[in-house]
C-alpha cells in the first residue's frame, strides 16, 4: 500500500477523521498523477497498484470512496468494485475507463455496482468535483442509515410501550391516587409519552370526582374553541386545552364535600382551603418540564381582570391569556351546568350573568369572543341534523353532538369534539373495556 506521501506501509499516516480515498491502477504514472492532484486536499489518499492490494486495504480500513481503473491484469475494475461492495457496502465506487469501455461502466452503474465513471484522460477540476460530490453522498448515506436505525429502535420501544400500556396506566393511576407527590416519578417513567401522562392525570381527577372531571373536560373543550376564535397559534391552543383539563387538579386535595359545594355556600374555613387549590395544582405539576406554561395558567386561573382575584392579585394583561380564557369558560360552565341546570332559558341567563362580570372578574375581549362563538355555534347547530351511530360506524372529522359517556358514567369526550383517528380508537377501546352506551350521536 502507498499512502498520500508516496511511502509503502501497512498503516495510513493521515488523521482518522479525514475521509479516505483509495485509488487503484496498475500504472504507476496514473497513481502518481492522482496523488499530485489530491496532494493539497484534506483527504487521506491511499494508492493500490493492483486489485489484490486494493482488496487487502479494504478489508483492513474503512474507505469512503474507491476509484479503480477498468482495465487491470488480475480483474476488471467493475469486478473489483463488486467485491469491494461485499466488504464495505457503504463505500462510493467510481470507475476510470477509456472510451472503449464506456458500455461496461454504464452497465455497472445500472446494476448499482458503481456510483459514477470518469473517462481517461480526465479533466482535473471535474475529477475533484466528482470526488467531493461522492464524499457528500457517502456522508448523506451514513446519516440516513443512522436515522433509519434510530427509527427502528424508537418503533420497537413504542411497540413495547403500547403492549404494556393498559397495565402500566392502572398501576400508575393507583400510585398517584395514593400519593400525589409521586406524580413527578410517574412523569419520569412516562417521559416518552406526554399525551399519555396528561390522560393519566385526568383519570386521577376522575377517581376523585366524576363531576369535577366532567367539568374539566367541558372547560378544556370550550377554552380551545375560544382560543381558536381569538386566532391564537396551534401550539398555544393545545397548551390552553391541556391547562383546561388540569386547571382544577389542585382540588383533589380537598374533602369531597368541599369539592361539590358552590363557592358561595362554603364556610370561611372551607373557602380559605378552597382558595389554595390553584397553588396546590401548580405544585402537583411542578416537576413536569413539558407543563411549565400549563402550570402558570393553572396558578392564575382565579385572578380577576380588575386585580381582585387570587392568589397574586394580577390584573388585566398581567394575567396569562390562557388563564383569562379558562376563567371565562369555567364561569360559563358552572352557570350552565350547576346554577341554571334544567332551566329553559339556561344559556340566555348564563350569558347575561357573564356580561355582568366583564371588566371586573373577566376579560371583556375574551367574553366578546366567547359570546360571538356561542351565538354563531348555536345558529349553525340549529341547522344541523343529529344522527345516531354505532361506535364502529364513526369516521374521521365527525363532530359529537352530545357528551359521550361509558355505562359507568365516565366521560370519554365532550360534546363538539371533532373526531380524529386517535379519538375514534379511544372510543372503540372504551367500548371493549367498559361497554359504551349503545349509540354515539354526531352531527350529520
Amino acid at each position: 500500500m502507498i499512502d498520500q506521501n508516496g511511502h509503502n506501509g501497512a498503516e495510513p499516516t493521515a488523521a482518522e477523521d479525514k475521509p479516505r480515498i483509495l485509488f487503484v491502477d496498475d500504472e504507476r504514472n496514473i497513481l502518481n498523477a492522482l496523488h499530485r492532484l489530491f496532494f493539497d486536499t484534506n483527504y487521506e489518499i491511499l494508492l493500490a497498484n493492483s486489485a489484490k492490494e486494493a482488496l487487502e486495504i479494504i478489508k483492513l480500513l474503512p474507505v469512503q470512496v474507491i476509484v479503480s481503473d477498468q482495465r487491470m491484469p488480475e480483474m476488471t475494475g467493475v469486478e473489483l468494485l463488486i467485491k469491494a461492495r461485499e466488504i464495505q457496502t457503504d463505500s462510493i465506487r467510481i470507475i476510470l475507463t477509456g472510451y472503449t469501455d464506456i458500455s461496461a461502466a454504464q452497465q455497472a452503474i445500472n446494476e448499482g455496482s458503481v456510483y459514477h465513471f470518469l473517462i481517461k484522460p480526465w479533466n482535473d477540476d471535474e475529477f475533484v468535483s466528482i470526488i467531493k460530490k461522492a464524499l457528500d453522498y457517502h456522508s448523506l448515506q451514513v446519516k440516513n442509515k443512522q436515522l433509519f436505525e434510530e427509527n427502528l429502535k424508537q418503533n420497537e420501544e413504542l411497540k413495547i410501550l403500547n403492549e404494556t400500556l393498559n397495565q402500566r396506566v392502572k398501576e400508575r393511576t393507583k400510585a398517584i391516587f395514593q400519593k400525589n407527590q409521586e406524580l413527578a416519578e410517574l412523569n419520569s417513567r412516562l417521559a416518552d409519552g406526554f399525551s399519555k401522562l396528561v390522560r393519566l392525570i385526568v383519570e386521577v381527577i376522575e377517581v376523585k370526582s366524576l363531576d369535577l372531571s366532567s367539568h374539566s373536560k367541558r372547560v378544556a373543550a370550550a377554552s380551545r374553541y375560544i382560543a381558536a376564535e381569538m386566532n391564537l397559534p396551534e401550539e398555544q391552543l393545545e397548551t390552553i386545552e391541556i391547562a383546561g383539563l388540569l386547571h382544577d387538579i389542585g382540588k383533589i386535595s380537598l374533602p369531597d364535600q368541599t369539592i361539590i359545594k358552590r363557592e358561595n355556600l362554603l364556610t370561611v374555613e372551607e373557602l380559605n382551603l378552597w382558595k389554595r387549590h390553584p397553588l396546590i395544582g401548580e405544585r402537583i405539576l411542578g416537576n413536569i418540564d413539558q407543563l411549565i406554561e400549563v402550570r402558570r395558567i393553572v396558578r392564575h386561573h382565579h385572578e380577576n381582570y380588575n386585580g381582585s382575584g387570587f392568589p397574586d392579585g394580577l390584573r388585566g394583561e398581567e394575567i396569562p391569556m390562557g388563564s383569562r380564557i379558562i376563567a371565562a369558560a369555567d364561569a360559563y360552565d358552572k352557570l350552565v351546568n350547576k346554577i341554571y341546570l334544567n332551566v329553559d332559558n339556561t344559556r340566555t341567563r348564563a350569558l347575561k350573568a357573564i356580561r355582568l362580570k366583564m371588566g371586573t372578574e373577566l376579560d371583556p375581549d375574551v367574553i366578546n369572543k366567547m359570546i360571538g362563538f356561542l351565538q354563531t355555534h348555536k345558529a349553525k347547530t340549529q341547522l344541523r341534523r343529529e344522527i345516531e351511530l354505532k361506535p364502529f360506524e364513526l369516521k374521521e372529522n365527525m363532530i359529537l353532538s352530545r357528551d359521550l359517556y361509558t355505562t359507568r358514567g365516565t366521560m370519554v369526550f365532550a360534546k363538539d369534539k371533532r373526531l380524529d383517528p386517535a379519538s375514534i380508537k379511544t372510543i372503540l377501546d372504551s367500548e371493549r373495556l367498559e361497554k359504551l352506551l349503545t349509540s354515539v350521536y354526531v352531527y350529520d
